[in-house]
């Protein structure tokens, strides 16, 4: 048979078994790989998506037997305080550990019984004194590198590509868990934090997170399945929530080469059967909860009552704030208002979405002229 005719039969059958399913594939024009190649990752990748038969990759797969596996890649360093709990409280992180909302938000108030607080530090070199400087304050930790990465799911992963991946990895070391909570290090819940978690805990959802249709091309398709136009919803990556199951389906896709980009979390959930997804309630929204939002201590002292009990996003100063900052930082975690005379020294700052507090001047008081 012509090689033309061949690939037009291919592609026939191919368009009709994408339609029937609950997701549509990414092709990859580069993709050499032949006929019995494709049908044998069908196969694997129908152990845990049986509506998606066959999918073309942008990154090349891994041999993977479909067994379980028996020696887990181990991160750099793990410190665990204990025998892991119900739920885990991740708060994902890289670079200098924002310690002043660790101190503030995180340790000062006990979690739920069943609940863990894990920091999950992405580094490029493994720094054992980041984990015994956590265990000191009561919360397990794992630092994990860009090679660990790499070592458990494949030379393509670098960078931004580290957020599920991290949390797989943190299943495989402590895999007693059944649901984990990821938390960026720049969004802050203005008010106690043990509160909203009670809230949530009898919900078996396998994702609770906020998500929201979004249409046209599909940002993160590169190497992973791309969602028909039905399921293309995208995922807000400040928090949520995800089942046991659900990070299990991860780790299979990740050794089959398939890329997880965190954005397209709830979409692979709306293909999966068996996954159940449920909104992050919109009162725990805040006014300030997009991607590109901007959270000034500003911002925090001109909360009201109804800015209160949610989910804010992004804290760019944290990393090194200033004394008045942490008085507000504290008070906003404790639900309390922030001091007034506290606010009144803050740096005033411009309406920039984006940013950091480097773009503020502190405020200046006029001084009157010396009569000459």
């Amino acid at each position: 048979m012509p090689f033309r005719r061949r690939w037009t039969l291919r592609a026939a059958l191919y368009l009709m078994q994408a339609c029937a399913s609950r997701a549509l594939p990414v092709t990859d024009p580069s993709s050499q790989r032949n006929a019995n190649q494709q049908n044998t990752e069908g196969r694997r990748l129908t152990q845990f998506w049986p509506d998606h038969p066959q999918v073309v990759m942008g990154a090349a797969p891994r041999p993977k037997d479909g067994s379980a596996r028996e020696h887990p890649p181990a991160p750099a360093i793990v410190r665990m305080l204990g025998q892991p709990n119900h739920t885990a409280i991740v708060l994902r992180t890289a670079k200098t550990l924002p310690m002043a909302l660790i101190d503030a938000c995180y340790v000062r108030d006990p979690l739920p019984a069943g609940h863990d607080m894990w920091v999950l530090h992405n580094m490029e070199q493994p720094n054992s004194s980041m984990g015994d400087q956590l265990v000191a304050k009561g919360v397990n930790a794992m630092v994990y590198t860009g090679q660990n990465v790499r070592d458990a799911f494949g030379q393509a992963y670098n960078g931004w590509l580290h957020y599920t991946p991290g949390l797989v990895l943190l299943l495989l070391s402590a895999p007693a868990y059944q649901y984990v909570w990821a938390i960026e290090d720049d969004t802050l819940f203005t008010g106690r934090l043990p509160s909203f978690l009670i809230s949530q805990a009898d919900y078996t959802e396998d994702f609770i997170g906020a998500h929201k249709p979004t249409h046209g091309s599909w940002m993160w398709g590169y190497g992973t399945v791309v969602p028909r136009e039905a399921d293309k919803v995208k995922t807000k990556v400040q928090v949520y929530r995800l089942s046991a199951r659900l990070l299990r389906t991860f780790d299979d896709m990740l050794q089959l080469g398939l890329h997880v980009y965190v954005e397209g979390t709830a979409s692979i959930c709306y293909g999966l059967r068996w996954c159940s997804t449920r909104q992050l309630p919109q009162e725990v929204q805040g006014t300030r909860f997009e991607w590109n939002t901007k959270l000034t201590p500003r911002h925090l002292c001109a909360l009201g009552d109804d800015g209160r009990d949610k989910w804010q996003h992004k804290l760019p100063w944290m990393r090194q704030p200033t004394p008045d900052e942490v008085v507000v930082l504290r008070s906003v975690c404790d639900a309390q208002p922030p001091p007034e005379d506290t606010c009144s020294r803050l740096p005033v700052c411009n309406s920039t979405m984006m940013g950091s507090m480097a773009r503020c001047v502190r405020s200046r008081t006029p001084q009157a002229k010396q009569a000459s």
